[in-house]
Formats: C-alpha cells, structure tokens, sequence
C-alpha cells in the first residue's frame, strides 16, 4: 500500500533530495514558495525514477495560521484523508547580531521556523491520529545546541522545535503516530557555497570544521527522513537525530 506523503520545502536542495526518496513508497504533495524552475525539475526526476508515483506541486507561501488553513484546504481537496506522513523542510536564515536588528527580523525567523510548523502540526495531526497512523518528521538544526554569534532567533526557535517534537510525540505515540526530528549539520548547497567561498578568501576551509573531513549532502537528511517515515519504524517517536558528520561534538580547528 502506498502512503500519502507532505512535504512542505519539497522541491528545496534537501526537500527535492527528500520526496525523491519517499516517492518509492508513496504519493506527494510537494508545496514550495515560488521557484517553478526547481518545482519542475524536482517533478521531472521523480517521475523519472518512479514513474508509479502520484506527485503534485502546489506553489503556495506560508505567513500565518490562514495560509496554513488555505494550504490544509488544498491537501484535503486531493486527499479528503489528509496525509499520512507530513516532513517540514522549509526556513531561511539571516544572521545578524540581535542587538544590531528589527525585532521585527526575530520575529520573523521564529514563525517561519517554529510557529508555522507547530500549526502544520496542528492542521494535519488529526487525521493521522484518528486514523492510527502517522508520520511527522521536521528538520530541524544544530543551532538548537551548538550556537553562533548573529543566530540568537534562529536558536531559540531550534531549541523550540526540539521542544514541540518530545511533546507532540507523547501526545500521539498511542495511536500509531511518531514525531521525530533531524537535527541537520551543514548541509552543501547554494547559500552554504556562498559560506565556503567567504571561508576560503580567508584561507580557511569549512571541512575542517566537521570531523569526518566533508559537508554533509542532501541525501544524507534524505536517507534519514525516509527511514523515520517507513511503517516499520513505529518503535522510534520523540527521538532528536543529529546528522552532521560530528560538527556538534566539538574540537574545532578554526
């Protein structure tokens, strides 16, 4: 039986790599922001190697709790089920110095990484429960533990999530539902090219940073996420995964 698949982010460098590897086993329904030419491309390559799967693209942005209502509307007119399995993957990040910024900027960073996830949770939660399976996997990142300068919003709304994970998952673990999240390192891709780059005009390299000498890959989260999604992982609920190649353990050389 194939499963009915969320993923919100989904046709980001991670989120792409993501519904690529659940595709295997269920039907999508990708949301993204508005880059058509990713949406398309993330389209093209499922199809490509899963021809058997169901996958639609709903370009939608997310600001409040109505545009959550206005997306949960559009799933359900698809799947009057709602989905079985909801991955959030989606967030910017700015860094600058609390001190330095428009509250406004805080503000900011904490709905789109902690409150709209919360009520992703809240809208898509109830039919999991009620229909005794469930999957809910965010990313999340290791900011929540290992702090930078320039990251004090970015931080509290990590820790956050970590906190909302444990908590939604003692709430439904009786009814088939898990909660999980993956708390990413530094995962390669554009905005983290433009980091190395910055890096290497200092003459120093981001690898060094990460103990087991390379940057972590979208299909590194990928991988994970679809495990924590696969009906035989019903034992694993409440549980933080660090994926980061050892970043967060510390004994830096830079």
């Amino acid at each position: 039986m194939r499963r009915r698949a969320l993923v919100i982010g989904g046709t980001g460098s991670i989120g792409s790599e993501i519904a690529l590897s659940l595709a295997a086993t269920a039907d999508l329904i990708l949301v993204y922001r508005k880059n058509q030419v990713a949406a398309d491309n993330t389209l093209a390559r499922i199809q490509a190697a899963h021809p058997q799967a169901s996958v639609t693209a709903f370009a939608h942005s997310l600001s409040d709790q109505d545009s959550v209502h206005h997306l949960q509307a559009l799933v359900q007119s698809k799947w009057p089920n709602g989905p079985e399995i909801l991955v959030c993957c989606f967030g910017d990040v700015d860094n600058a110095l609390l001190m330095t910024e428009e509250l406004s900027a805080s503000t900011n960073i904490l709905t789109e990484h902690l409150l709209l996830k919360l009520q992703l949770c809240h809208s898509f939660v109830d039919s999991m429960y009620r229909n005794r399976f469930g999957r809910i996997v965010c990313i999340g990142s290791i900011s929540s533990q290992y702090v930078k300068r320039g990251q004090v919003a970015y931080s509290a709304a990590a820790a956050g999530l970590e906190g909302m994970t444990k908590a939604l998952a003692l709430e439904v673990a009786g009814r088939g539902v898990t909660v999980n999240l993956i708390r990413a390192g530094l995962v390669s891709g554009a905005s983290l090219s433009a980091h190395q780059q910055m890096l290497a005009q200092s003459g120093r390299d981001l690898k060094k940073l990460i103990p087991v000498g390379r940057l972590g890959k979208a299909t590194d989260i990928a991988r994970t996420t679809a495990f924590l999604c696969a009906d035989d992982a019903d034992f694993i609920t409440g549980t933080i995964v660090t994926v980061d190649g050892g970043r967060s353990l510390g004994d830096s050389h830079l």
